[in-house]
């Protein structure tokens, strides 16, 4: 399958590619693994997150986790890659932004505007 995008829930990826896995224990329901193209030689660390995201998501909508997908890069190459350990870093990065969406993050941010307290207080010590 070409070009989709999937979604589950509040998560949506686009996959470039979605190839059917080996013989599943249901034939009536096939499993597939995702693949990313990129344009670049060197496969980086943020493309094989972004690989791990679209395997999280698929494994929502078909109930088991890719284990593996693969990263097409420069020249054609492919490069098969393991998901298994980037699922724990999707899940908790997942789980931060939800908490941050839904108000219940314990994060603190502080903006400092001109003039604010915090402002003012530098400008003395300057």
């Amino acid at each position: 399958m070409l070009e989709a995008t999937l979604v589950s829930e509040d998560l949506q990826a686009y996959v470039d590619v979605l190839t059917s896995m080996e013989e599943t224990s249901s034939q009536r329901r096939h499993n597939y693994t995702p693949m990313l193209i990129v344009g670049t030689h060197k496969i980086r660390q943020e493309q094989k997150l972004q690989l791990a995201f679209i395997g999280y998501v698929l494994s929502n909508l078909q109930k088991e986790k890719p284990t593996y997908g693969t990263i097409v890069g420069g020249g054609n190459k492919s490069h098969t890659t393991a998901l298994e350990t980037l699922y724990k870093d999707i899940g908790h990065t997942l789980r931060k932004l939800r908490d941050w969406t839904a108000g219940s993050c314990t994060c603190t941010l502080r903006i400092n505007t001109p003039g604010s307290p915090v402002d003012r207080h530098r400008s003395k010590k300057a």
